[in-house]
């Protein structure tokens, strides 16, 4: 899988688990405020991996993002 690749897919989980949350708090399974810091700390989260993707050499990359690589983003 290309760092591209690896890219795209943490901003689709970024983007699945965002939506998630919305539902819950849709469905008053979350009050605001914990939505609002489940949120954030989930974007914080994949930030950080955006970040060690762009510091990882090319060679470490199946190494580093093996639980990205590996996840099926349709079960995610």
């Amino acid at each position: 899988m290309t760092r591209k690749e690896i890219y795209e897919k943490i901003q689709i989980m970024l983007a699945n688990e965002k939506k998630t949350l919305l539902d819950r708090y849709e469905t008053n399974s979350l009050d605001y405020e914990s939505y609002k810091e489940l949120v954030s700390k989930r974007v914080q989260e994949y930030r950080e991996w955006e970040i060690e993707l762009m510091l990882t050499n090319d060679d470490e990359l199946p190494e580093k993002f093996d639980f990205i690589i590996k996840t099926d983003i349709s079960k995610f």
